[in-house]
């Protein structure tokens, strides 16, 4: 994963911009800790830059990339560089997928903090997302690569942490393209930049991509997306299936 991000993360820092109602969220979560390790880091969003941090990121490219106030390492979750309960809090946002074994990883995170694991992902069926009409690959790849919620909560048990689950609503006007990020922005899914920071469309193939975006075209311009989702304009946030765990020693 860490090759794949050094092909695919140029540019990251323009569009991945960390939303701040997002922000709030995560650092209500983490509490009046003081130190942090940033599992995944990628360029830093998110990180809060009044605590010290450690940065713990495997692709070289993310790493120059990297924006925050925090000591960088380049390592993988799977094997922390860091003594155990070496931290008050581990944090990791939109990373889990991206492990090759998110249980080791996520027991890592248990070893090195000492009062707090705070994670934002996602239900893999991402709920009710009009995009997925469009691209169904999205939803099977997402479930396949996105481990489930209570998944993740009976691993959290079964190391003695306890798990609180926390909706995050994606503003309509949210700064980092991920994803859902443009449910109510439709035209920003034709960006080849804003594709190639979604690690989600780098695995579909390319045919797919055009073939589909053409129908999507041709949906908005005839009216049929509108007559279909239009009632997404009235809304100013949306939940689909972003969470955030709060982990706690049980």
């Amino acid at each position: 994963m860490s090759n794949w991000y050094d092909k695919i993360g140029k540019g990251y820092t323009n569009l991945r911009v960390p939303d701040r109602r997002i922000a709030s969220l995560i650092h209500d979560a983490l509490g009046n800790v003081k130190t942090i390790a940033n599992i995944g880091a990628g360029t830093g969003s998110y990180e809060p830059t009044d605590r010290e941090v450690v940065a713990i990121e495997p692709s070289s490219l993310m790493l120059h990339q990297y924006k925050g106030r925090g000591t960088c390492i380049q390592a993988t979750a799977e094997s922390l560089p860091l003594k155990t309960n070496a931290v008050d809090a581990a944090m990791g946002i939109l990373t889990l997928h991206h492990w090759k074994d998110w249980r080791q990883g996520l027991a890592e995170m248990f070893r090195v903090s000492r009062d707090v694991v705070v994670l934002l992902t996602h239900k893999p069926d991402l709920l009710d997302f009009w995009l997925l009409d469009y691209f169904p690959a999205i939803r099977e790849i997402n479930q396949r690569l996105f481990s489930a919620i209570d998944e993740i909560e009976k691993e959290a048990a079964d190391n003695h942490w306890k798990a609180k689950i926390l909706t995050v609503p994606v503003p309509h006007d949210c700064t980092d393209g991920f994803l859902g990020a443009y449910w109510r922005r439709p035209d920003a899914y034709f960006r080849e930049d804003v594709r190639r920071s979604i690690s989600t469309f780098n695995l579909l193939d390319a045919d797919v991509v055009h073939h589909t975006l053409a129908q999507l075209r041709r949906d908005l311009d005839s009216g049929n997306w509108d007559d279909k989702y239009g009632h997404l304009y009235d809304l100013s946030d949306l939940d689909i299936g972003y969470r955030i765990l709060r982990m706690t020693p049980a």
